[in-house]
């Protein structure tokens, strides 16, 4: 597991660009400790479609998820 200081979740904030710019920042950090993370998301999930969406992510190999779950069973 890594931490990641001050100054890097200042940076994360401050810096222009758009969300999806700055989640591959976020995912380049993450990759000089976790070399094996090929993708990050943030998702929502629409319950009248009952389908996962992802709105932001930084995949680093392939392209992103064309086909999300499609059943979702909440407990």
């Amino acid at each position: 597991m890594t931490s990641f200081d001050q100054n890097f979740i200042s940076q994360l904030f401050e810096r222009s660009g758009t969300l999806n710019e700055r989640v591959g920042y976020l995912h380049d950090r993450i990759l000089h400790t976790m070399p094996l993370v090929d993708r990050i998301a943030c998702a929502i999930y629409d319950a009248e479609q009952d389908q996962l969406k992802t709105f932001l992510n930084s995949t680093r190999k392939g392209g992103p998820v064309e086909e999300p779950p499609k059943v979702f069973v909440l407990c």
